[in-house]
């Protein structure tokens, strides 16, 4: 249409009378370009319950493998997902990550890809104590590192920094 490409002064000089200007007509909206977007959805899902949890104990890099319950939370989850489309499927290597996983791609017939930079933060001296005995043996060090975790200096382990802390949650 002409009134697509008009400025508003071109319209006000075709105008019928002094002061009548036509009115502002909007651009054809087919002529708007549609953006095709693909959206990605992340599906995060933490491991289901280790010996180590049972026992409270402190993780980190060390490996524990799933506790009864882990395994029947693990087979839950696979269950629940299974109508979800999932198109690739990212783990731990460490073997509580990565056996709960399995019950996710045993549904969906995709193989796990594991990548130990999905690991949890690692502890060092801290990995398979409690924190009650982190507390005792480093000063309340457990607590300290609960309030603020770029604080601490663990034996053994990177000193954190928040863009670790943040990558890592």
């Amino acid at each position: 249409r002409e009134s697509d490409t008009e400025t508003d002064g071109q319209r006000s000089q075709k105008a019928s009378g002094p002061g009548q200007a036509l009115p502002r007509v909007r651009p054809s909206l087919q002529k708007i370009p549609r953006l095709k977007i693909k959206l990605t959805r992340l599906i995060i899902v933490r491991h289901a319950e280790s010996e180590h949890n049972l026992l409270n104990k402190i993780q980190g890099h060390a490996d524990s493998l799933l506790s009864k319950r882990g395994q029947r939370q693990a087979k839950l989850l696979g269950r629940r997902v299974k109508k979800l489309k999932i198109d690739k499927i990212y783990s731990s290597d460490l073997g509580r990550a990565y056996s709960t996983t399995l019950e996710i791609a045993k549904h969906k017939k995709i193989k796990v890809t594991r990548d130990p930079r999905l690991r949890e933060i690692l502890l060092g001296d801290w990995e398979g104590m409690t924190p009650e005995e982190v507390d005792t043996l480093y000063d309340k060090g457990y607590q300290k590192w609960l309030k603020k975790p770029s604080a601490c200096v663990i034996p053994k382990a990177p000193l954190m920094t928040w863009s670790i802390v943040l990558f890592k949650v």
